[in-house]
């Protein structure tokens, strides 16, 4: 009996350690959100992801999204280390709120997503929604006209997924600056538990613009930045400033050795790869190094 409890004990503690989670299949998913008007098609392909926000204005518009597969703490319930979810940049955002990060968390264990949002270029991205979603074989929910939208904000929603901290060591608390080395831009953001927000920095040494930044620390697989490990996720909204609002940007930190690496998605085929390079964490403003371009223009 000592023994079977002992078994017991030891289950728990790994069940308490490790994620929870399913990793989100590989493939087309095509899933509603239930309860609301809209759904998305996501397509995985390692641990890359693209797809579309379906019928997200209730009246048939899509809207790329991109993103990747990671180790995160944002869809509750989550597990001591956080969740294994697909973490998503929704081009809605800059649509439906006149520019500003809007991130989707997909958890695949059970079917649960949240929509997470920083549009004040201080503040950590913050709840908008919740709930739980369907798996179809198709898209008739996706095609239906009327009723309300998955990100629209919930009234009441108490996010407590700040408590959930412990999804591993190496991550910067705000606020902080990530100056990219060799390049006019840089990021300014502030946090809560996971939660980053902040501001693009365009302005004050490239001369163009400040944009809008969201996302949230994880555990980053290496064949998205090249390092595993402690990084953050931050979605940009640059790209509606440069006049090409249907592209959404995501930047992906790595803590352990300070790389960077920038991916956007246009459409349903997933990020493609824009530039990368290091990044030199410090506080206030970087000085402005003479001939250089922001992070944005391609190699």
């Amino acid at each position: 009996m000592r023994k079977f409890t002992l078994l017991l004990c030891i289950l728990g503690l790994v069940l308490f350690i490790t994620p929870l989670s399913a990793q989100p299949p590989q493939g087309t998913t095509v899933l509603t959100f239930d309860g609301f008007c809209d759904g998305a098609t996501i397509n995985v392909s390692g641990d890359f992801i693209g797809g579309t926000h379906d019928n997200w204005d209730c009246a048939g518009s899509q809207a790329p999204v991109g993103g990747t597969v990671e180790t995160i703490a944002r869809v509750k319930p989550a597990s001591f280390k956080g969740t294994i979810e697909a973490a998503l940049t929704d081009d809605v955002g800059q649509v439906a709120f006149a520019s500003c990060p809007l991130n989707l968390y997909l958890s695949f264990n059970p079917n649960k997503w949240a929509y997470y949002m920083s549009c004040d270029g201080v503040s950590p991205q913050t709840l908008l929604n919740s709930g739980t979603f369907t798996i179809s074989g198709g898209q008739a929910k996706a095609n239906h006209r009327g009723g309300v939208s998955s990100f629209q904000g919930k009234a009441g929603a108490v996010d407590d997924s700040d408590l959930i901290t412990a999804i591993g060591g190496g991550y910067p608390k705000g606020p902080y600056t990530a100056a990219f080395d060799g390049f006019c831009d840089f990021m300014v953001v502030n946090t809560k538990g996971n939660n980053i927000g902040g501001t693009h920095d365009l302005l004050t040494n490239c001369g163009l613009f400040d944009a809008h930044v969201s996302g949230n620390n994880e555990q980053q697989p290496a064949d998205v930045t090249g390092t595993a490990g402690a990084g953050a996720l931050m979605a940009s909204d640059q790209n509606f400033y440069f006049g090409f609002p249907n592209c959404v940007d995501q930047y992906y930190l790595t803590f352990s050795n300070h790389t960077w690496a920038l991916y956007r998605a246009c459409d349903a085929s997933g990020p493609f790869f824009v530039n990368a390079g290091t990044f030199t964490l410090t506080t206030g403003t970087p000085p402005p190094v003479k001939g250089t371009r922001p992070t944005a223009a391609r190699h």
